[in-house]
């Protein structure tokens, strides 16, 4: 499940589960309904994901390329140290907008 919360102007997802192969579309899913309705700032609060895959990342990515294609905006809440050395590793820092809380 993700948690919906509307804070502002921003949507922010919250998804209780990893980003993984058999999850990511749940993610891809819910941006494209939001941005169906109009929405155009989210944030991804990955408080609650312990685990990212490659599918994940790409998942991730998708949402990011889909979001600014239609003017909108994306960020990344992600407090694990170990998540965001993989999104370093990835070099996804230099594209992400990622903050720690």
């Amino acid at each position: 499940m993700i948690e919906i919360k509307q804070q502002g102007d921003q949507t922010v997802l919250t998804p209780d589960f990893d980003i993984l192969a058999s999850t990511a579309h749940e993610l891809r899913d819910e941006v494209s309904r939001f941005l169906k309705e109009g929405r155009t700032a989210f944030v991804l609060d990955l408080t609650n994901v312990n685990s990212i895959d490659s599918i994940g990342i790409g998942s991730i990515v998708s949402c990011l390329k889909t979001i600014t294609s239609n003017k909108g905006t994306f960020r990344v809440v992600c407090p694990k140290p170990e998540l965001v050395q993989l999104f370093k590793v990835l070099k996804l820092d230099q594209t992400l907008n990622i903050a720690s809380n």
